[in-house]
């Protein structure tokens, strides 16, 4: 290695193909529901969320969820009233 990134280091390629820059993502927590879920798991497996630096995956309705304190987090939830109030209480 010379120090230098490789150009396919610059990239990554999300699940439809599409190429994003990588320095636009910070490791970070991906909170979804049961619809998120079905859209998303023929898409993206966890080698594909780790590349996205999403460390840490849960479902939103998981009743004993980790915190994880100053982690920037992705909802990717339905508009519920349950959903919304678990927003809440996580904020």
């Amino acid at each position: 290695m010379n120090g230098q990134e490789d150009d396919d280091d610059l990239e990554i390629q999300v699940g439809d193909g599409t190429f994003i820059p990588r320095n636009l993502l910070t490791f970070k927590l991906l909170m979804f529901d049961r619809a998120t879920s079905l859209l998303i798991s023929p898409v993206m497996n966890i080698g594909a969320l780790r590349e996205c630096n999403i460390v840490l995956h849960q479902q939103i309705t998981q009743e004993r969820r980790s915190k994880v304190p100053d982690v920037p987090v992705v909802y990717m939830v339905e508009p519920t009233n349950e959903n919304i109030r678990a927003i809440v209480n996580d904020a």
